[in-house]
């Protein structure tokens, strides 16, 4: 069975290159025992990742451009999957829409009676996690396959488009004619919140600063965990350590086989206390905090509790 399933992703790792740009529409999924609502969960459960407001998201241009930044073929060279229908997004990109009154980074108001359930674009496991194959055109879709994403390379380019977006007036203006709309709005409010997010993705990239270019379906992903947590904790004279040690998109059909998780054998695949698995708690909280950090809460315990650690919450983390 292991070898089966070896094989099975060296054929999506080594093939589904060749066959993702065709876009066909007809996909065949693969029987691996997930109902339709695990698929649907699996595709669409938010976990309070906050990239950009999904307004901003629609309206922002490619880099050095002035075609859309969710072009099918230009997140096609990211190899996203298309999303489902008529939908813009791509696999895994999903809508965080809940209220932003307890967040910082990502509380922000460019418009007059903005909402405070403004929604957002943020990512999801499938985005890392999911293939597909084609065949006589169709395409073979595989949920919990090694994905080929180069998602060092898409985040890049969001920082680049936003710095691009608030410092180039003709790019701004056609920014924020889509953002507001006719309404008389303010677009220098606008300018200002792009300022604060554009600043905010700098210092991502900054924390994340590296010359080895990871190329498709290879990350580090624990570096990028460690100094997003680092980046979080802002502390005097922080240093940061380049994420240089990518590897491949794991595919997740035996996790639950594992005693230990991520390539480095890092975490331990439990234990189970109180009904939680804390490695599994551990490893989700890592992978949240590692993708474009935003609204982190570092506290210290409560008094008259001995530890010396610290409490990392992501406050608007949905439940798995």
């Amino acid at each position: 069975m292991r070898k089966q399933s070896l094989f099975f992703a060296s054929l999506l790792t080594g093939y589904v290159a060749l066959a993702f740009p065709s876009m066909c529409d007809e996909i065949v999924n693969v029987e691996q025992g997930w109902s339709p609502a695990d698929k649907t969960a699996w595709y669409t459960t938010n976990q309070g990742l906050r990239i950009l407001p999904l307004s901003g998201l629609r309206a922002l241009e490619q880099p050095d451009s002035d075609k859309p930044f969710l072009a099918p073929e230009y997140m096609a060279g990211f190899r996203y999957l298309p999303g489902p229908g008529a939908s813009d997004l791509p696999i895994g990109f999903t809508i965080d829409a809940q209220d932003d009154s307890q967040l910082s980074v990502t509380k922000l108001r460019w418009k007059e009676g903005q909402s405070s359930k403004e929604p957002w674009v943020g990512l999801t496991c499938s985005a890392c996690h999911s293939n597909e194959l084609t065949y006589n055109g169709k395409r073979l879709r595989v949920e919990g396959a090694p994905s080929l994403t180069d998602y060092q390379s898409f985040s890049t380019a969001v920082a680049k488009a936003l710095d691009q977006t608030r410092l180039d007036d003709q790019k701004f203006a056609r920014f924020a004619n889509q953002v507001l709309g006719d309404d008389g709005q303010d677009s220098n409010k606008l300018r200002g919140e792009l300022a604060k997010l554009a600043d905010a993705q700098t210092r991502v990239a900054a924390s994340n600063a590296t010359p080895l270019r990871y190329g498709f379906g290879r990350l580090d992903a624990i570096g990028y965990a460690f100094n997003m947590i680092a980046t979080a904790a802002n502390a005097p004279g922080q240093i940061f350590h380049a994420p240089e040690a990518p590897v491949s998109y794991p595919f997740l059909w035996n996790i639950h086989q594992l005693s230990v998780v991520q390539w480095n054998g890092g975490l331990a695949n439990g234990p189970v206390v109180g009904g939680v698995d804390l490695g599994a708690l551990a490893r989700n909280t890592g992978e949240v905090i590692s993708e474009f950090t935003g609204d982190v809460q570092i506290e210290p315990y409560p008094p008259g509790v001995a530890s010396t650690g610290i409490q990392i919450e992501r406050r608007y983390c949905q439940p798995r």
